[in-house]
Parts: C-alpha cells; sequence; structure tokens
C-alpha cells in the first residue's frame, strides 16, 4: 500500500517527501476503515438499503474521525511530533478515491455472496 501511495502523492508532486506519504498512509487507513464501517453495518444488505444516515452515532464518529485526521494532518505541533506534513487537495480526492473504491469492493462481494 505504502508504494500505491508514494506514487499517488509523486503524481501530483515530482518532490513529494517522505512524510507527505506517511501522512497520505494514514489518512488513507482511516478512510477505508470508515468506508468499511459504513458497509459493515450489515453482512447481507447493500448500504443503500440501509441508508447512510440509519445510525447517527456512526456519522457523528465518522465526522470526528474526520476533524482528527484534519488536525493530524494540518496542525504544525503534530507535524513535528508525528513527522508528516500537509497534503494538497489532489492527494485527498486520490484518498477519498481509494475509499470509495473499498466500498465497492465489499457492495460486490455482499452481492456475490447473495447470489451463492
Amino acid at each position: 500500500m505504502l508504494v500505491t501511495v508514494r506514487a499517488m502523492v509523486e503524481a501530483g508532486d515530482a518532490l513529494a517527501s517522505i512524510a507527505q506519504t506517511r501522512t497520505a498512509v494514514v489518512n488513507m487507513v482511516v478512510a477505508v476503515a470508515s468506508a468499511y464501517l459504513i458497509n459493515c453495518r450489515s453482512l447481507r444488505h447493500s448500504v443503500l438499503s440501509l441508508g447512510f444516515f440509519t445510525n447517527p452515532r456512526m456519522l457523528q464518529g465518522i465526522a470526528l474521525t474526520g476533524f482528527l485526521q484534519l488536525v493530524f494532518t494540518y496542525a504544525p505541533v503534530m507535524n513535528r511530533l508525528l513527522h508528516t506534513a500537509p497534503i494538497d487537495a489532489t492527494a485527498w480526492l486520490r484518498i477519498l478515491g481509494v475509499a470509495v473504491a473499498a466500498l465497492v469492493v465489499v457492495e460486490l462481494e455482499k452481492k456475490i455472496r447473495c447470489m451463492r
């Protein structure tokens, strides 16, 4: 996964630092975990059939996690303590794309299981 993220960050900036790559990897892991959390409320039913807003506590937790990820990414004190660096909007779009892809893969897996 690190190689994939490194390539993603470098595609936007040929001089991407290891700190930016580290930041992108952590944010990607958290984004994919959030997508998986949304998806795993049911092992058989699609997230679309359950509805996105049926579990407000989960959404609050994801929102809080998102806020903390922004602090992790952009607060100078966090950058110094954790050896991270701010990332640009392109990296965020790529991270979001990977999280959505994870959501789709789990949905497809559910569909395949139900067909058996």
